[in-house]
């Protein structure tokens, strides 16, 4: 568990950088911002390899999570380079890691 507690962290300080680069930022805003794009994007792919790194007990505890999917983002960041779909990092941004937050708070 010291090893989870560890890429908790850094998928928390993630989330938390992500929060801090989109504080009253419109999608639009998001989108013509090369800079804030990239950073969010690099959070991303870190918020995904510690996804990738967690251990199978924990994931199996926090089966609620789509761990999959979560460090699957970071493959197609990684891989895509040229077609990043800002709509759907958005939605994600706005709707997935809110939640996966909540979750992660209680094993801090």
């Amino acid at each position: 568990m010291d090893k989870d507690k560890t890429y908790i962290f850094h998928i928390l300080d993630e989330i938390e950088n992500i929060e801090k680069f989109l504080n009253n930022v419109s999608f639009e805003s998001f989108i013509d911002d090369l800079k804030t794009a990239k950073a969010v994007e690099r959070s991303l792919e870190i918020i995904g390899e510690a996804a990738k790194n967690l251990s199978d007990k924990f994931k199996k505890e926090t089966e609620i999570v789509p761990w999959r999917d979560v460090g699957g983002l970071r493959d197609k960041i990684i891989h895509h380079y040229f077609d990043v779909d800002y709509k759907t990092v958005w939605d994600i941004i706005q709707n997935d890691l809110p939640k996966l937050k909540e979750i992660l708070l209680k094993y801090k």
